[in-house]
């Protein structure tokens, strides 16, 4: 048995380093480390040669700009970083190990490489999430950062989707071809807990005289496509208002609403009331909605002499909880 997991073993090493570059580049490592950068230089450039595999090639690269920044070759370094990252989108410097202006150095070639994003879907509307951010509707061509990203399309009700990795690299196209299936009901998951949330608005009565501008500050719960709220009224009266909200998708993070409330303001007399409003609001990121409303008001009580019914304007920020 022992000697049997040995020789296995041993043909497991052999296969290794009979892969076309990987001795020679081990021989470049093994110089890099003894301080000889211009002889790691020449034997990496014949280990670039031998092969043709990218991750190979992408450390190769990678070992060659940190020679070129020891002889103070920053340019080359530059250059050879961006061959690298042609190879490999993911090749990456450990911080703890290598001087941080070559980590600098390497991030900064990263990020002003780009590929192309092409994304069909099976179903019309789909929309396209890169990394969690919504960046267009399907089909999509779209300049994005190089390396692994995850792809995220789906209907706007959220009820048929698809998730795929793609590794996008520089100058380069990488297209998805989304079958977006029918995702099964979430019976414990995050979408179907309860999330907080905070609304700061402003409310405009365009036909009250005087003080028609106002200024609310609350919170709630928000569940699946349900919202309950509480907010203070602190300007120009002081007061509270009740909300229930029920909100809908529209199209590309754009939520359409309708609410009702109970305002309770407390002035000389005491007005309380009831209302309605509709509205929309988009989804800037998960956490950040900005929304506008039309509503009215009724006011069952409150001084004679002053119409009851209101036309409100509101408009605000509202922050969500993931």
């Amino acid at each position: 048995m022992i000697p049997a997991l040995a020789l296995s073993a041993l043909l497991v090493m052999a296969a290794a380093h009979s892969k076309p570059g990987v001795l020679k580049f081990q021989a470049g490592q093994t110089e890099f480390k003894r301080g000889d950068f211009l002889g790691a230089l020449r034997i990496l450039d014949a280990a670039a040669a031998e092969t043709t595999d990218d991750q190979l090639l992408g450390q190769i690269h990678l070992l060659r700009g940190q020679c070129l920044a020891a002889r103070q070759d920053f340019s080359g370094a530059q250059e050879a970083f961006g061959l690298a990252l042609r190879h490999d989108p993911d090749v990456r410097l450990d911080p703890s190990k290598v001087d941080p202006a070559l980590v600098s150095m390497l991030d900064s070639q990263r990020s002003r490489l780009r590929g192309q994003l092409v994304v069909h879907a099976d179903k019309p509307g789909a929309q396209v999430w890169l990394d969690g951010k919504q960046i267009g509707e399907a089909p999509l061509k779209s300049s994005v950062p190089i390396g692994q990203h995850t792809v995220e399309v789906r209907t706007p009700d959220r009820r048929f989707a698809d998730r795929q990795e793609v590794t996008i690299r520089p100058r380069q196209s990488a297209e998805i071809n989304a079958e977006l299936k029918e995702q099964a009901p979430n019976t414990g998951g995050a979408s179907d807990a309860m999330h907080p949330f905070a609304d700061i608005r402003g409310t405009l009565d365009p036909f009250l005289g005087g003080d028609n501008f106002g200024f609310e500050v609350g919170g709630g719960l928000e569940y699946k496509h349900f919202r309950a709220s509480v907010s203070a009224a602190l300007f120009p009266d002081f007061g509270i208002n009740l909300r229930g909200a029920f909100n809908v998708p529209v199209v590309d993070g754009f939520n359409a609403y309708i609410s009702l409330e109970m305002p309770i303001i407390f002035s000389s007399p005491v007005q309380f009331g009831l209302g309605g409003a509709g509205g929309l609001e988009y989804e800037v990121r998960r956490w950040f909605d900005p929304f506008f409303e039309v509503g009215v008001r009724h006011l069952f009580t409150g001084a004679d002499g002053i119409d009851s019914n209101r036309l409100i304007l509101q408009f605000g920020i509202r922050l969500k909880v993931p």
